[in-house]
């Protein structure tokens, strides 16, 4: 079919297929490229030859250039016994529920049973 003769919703799925083709090769070139992995700390950046554990640090920023990912991590904090300060993912249990498991809890007024 001529260019010329084709219709406005042929164009828009021509561009459609090839958009997401170019973004399947995108990504294809992306997983290729070799990993740089770097921890960043007070004292600076350090470079480290393996991927370092997600128990003990998580990833902050990558950068992907044309010749490689770079990934950057950092510590997580621990308290005196090495735990992780995961405070934001745990559902803490409000006050009024430490004693009284069938409390009705409005946060503008007092508990009160249901």
């Amino acid at each position: 079919m001529n260019a010329n003769t084709e219709t406005a919703q042929e164009q828009k799925e021509r561009l459609r297929l090839r958009k997401n083709q170019l973004a399947r090769e995108r990504r294809a070139r992306v997983k290729t490229l070799p990993e740089i992995y770097n921890i960043l700390s007070d004292e600076g950046l350090t470079p480290v030859d393996t991927k370092p554990s997600l128990l003990t640090h998580f990833c902050k920023d990558i950068v992907i250039t044309k010749t490689a990912k770079i990934l950057f991590y950092i510590k997580k904090e621990t308290d005196e016994g090495g735990n992780t300060d995961d405070d934001e993912s745990e559902d803490e249990t409000p006050w009024c529920y430490a004693n009284n498991k069938n409390a009705i809890c409005n946060c503008s007024q007092p508990c009160s049973r249901p």
